[in-house]
């Protein structure tokens, strides 16, 4: 799957982003990604960073199954794509994550803010304690889901 110049704009800019995952029994488990990298090369790679703190039954699932969906909404237009993969892992955070990390929580409150959330609201929202982690999968299937006639098929 190869990611154009608009669709990584999309995906690394003021978005809302939810991972979910499942166990093996098949009961879910959710957590929100404060932001995206997205990798180019021959097979696209996704890059999302998750608060281990919030995200741990999550994490324990990636672990186990390796499956991820990622869904980002684009909040004040509700512009909604869904990249699923089935080789997930858990990585560290590098330099350049750490960077993209920064801009995506300053590009995720620029466009809240005018939605009416307040700026206390926002840094209590994205505020963790420094214990990211990094999400990493090459998406394997890929679904519009903005809301309308077109919600559910693939890209």
């Amino acid at each position: 799957m190869q990611f154009d110049d608009d669709l990584v704009a999309f995906l690394t800019g003021g978005i809302s982003i939810a991972l979910a995952s499942r166990n093996a029994s098949l009961v879910p488990s959710i957590t929100r990604a404060k932001g995206c990298r997205v990798l180019r090369g021959s097979t696209a790679k996704l890059r999302l960073f998750v608060s281990a703190a919030q995200a741990g039954d999550f994490l324990d699932d990636i672990r186990s199954t390796n499956t991820v969906s990622a869904t980002f909404t684009r909040p004040e237009t509700h512009r909604t794509l869904q990249f699923k993969g089935t080789d997930a892992r858990i990585d560290v955070l590098d330099s350049t994550d750490r960077a993209a990390l920064a801009d995506a929580v300053v590009a995720f409150g620029s466009v809240i803010s005018p939605l009416g959330f307040p700026p206390d609201f926002i840094r209590a929202f994205l505020e963790t304690d420094g214990d990211e982690v990094v999400i990493e999968f090459t998406p394997t299937d890929a679904f519009q889901q903005t809301p309308g006639p077109a919600a559910g098929e693939r890209l």
